[in-house]
């Protein structure tokens, strides 16, 4: 016997009018000049980082903020006030902004030799900084391909950290692999969406993308294109401003054949470019992956297989980082012997079934470097000068070694002698 009444939202300019005599009954219009323009930022602002509420709530609630700091504080009405109320709110940073012309050094601090996929992706971004990027459409929509460890996370964790000031909660990820059966569509709609609209701006990592069922793929091809899609409630939530980024190993078998014949240092293309079509009809036999997903792409990012030279200088950082951090911890110098960087790279590394990346190595060097250290420091709280050597004859000296017999170990250095 009742009838459902739905109210809509208000408008920005019937917002812009309620903020005004919000604004007049607080004493405080006087605050403002003649213009709109502040209350208009409060409503578009709020719009983009608060979605998960209702106009004019959300905008009342930052004015009312305003309100209570300038009376506090004497701080005057004005852009810079709003932001630090938006800030003490949600946790956005509205004075964080994009620096242009560092863009690609910025993702090149943490990702290796791959200088062809840094260029595409700082290319998008400098079209989203200076306002030339398809605003009907997310903000950037990547695939990154390549063989597993060669930096396709790295990367994205790095655009984060460009955009959002090292704030990883605004890195939304999905393991694919979860969502394979076509009986899980609606579960990634629930989630994906409720996740975008308790956040407004993010980065959406869909790792592994080519193991979603197609019902799933078929999903975010609305994503793509429309950028909106819409929740339980029929409810549309906007993508706009997101950064979605895809992740596939499909193609591995071409991948193999480019770290044989096309090693590259510095991953700058050059021998990526006669295999681009390989790769691409390599992802689209993939679990019968739809041509259509990626003619909804704005790039294809190809990441170049890792040479050995740079596995090494991947494994010297995260030992570096070692290193630093049992200084930092414990007050303990820790010397590292030359022969943990040719274990970790050739009797680990060269076990890995998938050629082409560092993830194994760096699994060893978290799984074992790493236990072998915390476990010598804990049990010898005293000792504050180490070495990490290797014991054991290593398949790096003798390849005919099938499996490799060295292990790693910590011990005291007595004199002030470090290696590394």
């Amino acid at each position: 016997r009742l009838q459902r009444v739905n109210l809509t939202p208000a408008t920005r300019d019937m917002t812009i009018e309620i903020l005004r005599s919000f604004a007049e009954e607080a004493g405080v219009l006087a605050q403002f000049e003649r213009s709109d323009g502040l209350f208009g930022e409060i409503h578009d602002v709020t719009n983009r980082y608060i979605p998960s509420s209702v106009q004019p709530r959300k905008s009342i609630g930052i004015l009312d903020g305003m309100i209570g700091w300038h009376r506090q504080t004497g701080e005057p009405m004005s852009m810079a006030l709003m932001s630090k109320v938006l800030r003490q709110s949600t946790g956005v940073n509205l004075e964080f902004a994009i620096d242009g012309a560092s863009i690609k050094a910025e993702l090149d601090k943490k990702v290796f030799a791959q200088d062809l996929a840094t260029t595409i992706v700082s290319d998008q971004l400098q079209l989203v900084v200076a306002g030339l990027h398809d605003r009907k459409r997310p903000k950037g929509r990547f695939l990154l391909t390549g063989s597993t460890g060669v930096g396709k996370t790295e990367l994205t964790k790095q655009l984060v950290d460009l955009l959002f000031a090292d704030d990883l909660n605004r890195l939304i990820r999905f393991d694919m692999s979860e969502f394979a059966l076509d009986s899980s569509m609606d579960l990634f709609r629930s989630e994906l969406t409720k996740k975008v609209v308790s956040m407004g701006d993010a980065v959406i990592l869909l790792d592994e993308i080519e193991k979603a069922s197609r019902m799933v793929l078929r999903l975010m091809l609305q994503v793509l294109d429309d950028g909106r899609l819409s929740d339980d409630s029929g409810r549309q939530v906007s993508f706009l401003d997101c950064y979605i980024v895809l992740t596939t190993n499909a193609g591995s078998e071409v991948f193999n054949t480019i770290s044989d014949y096309a090693a590259d240092d510095t991953g700058s293309g050059e021998g990526l470019k006669d295999y681009m079509k390989s790769i691409e009809n390599s992802i689209r036999s993939a679990n019968d992956f739809p041509p259509e997903l990626l003619g909804r792409l704005d790039r294809i990012v190809p990441f170049q297989p890792l040479s050995d030279a740079t596995k090494r200088k991947i494994l010297q950082r995260g030992l570096d980082d070692l290193r630093d951090d049992v200084l930092n911890k414990h007050g303990v110098r820790l010397g590292i012997h030359p022969r943990v960087i040719e274990y970790l790279a050739i009797d680990v590394g060269e076990a890995a079934a998938d050629a082409g990346g560092a993830r194994e190595s760096m699994r060893a060097l978290q799984g074992q470097i790493k236990v072998e250290v915390a476990k010598y420091i804990n049990a010898n709280p005293n000792d504050k000068i180490l070495l990490l050597e290797i014991d054991g004859e290593m398949r790096a000296e003798n390849l005919e070694l099938r499996k490799s017999k060295a292990r790693p170990r910590v011990r005291a250095e007595r004199r002030h002698r470090l290696v590394g």
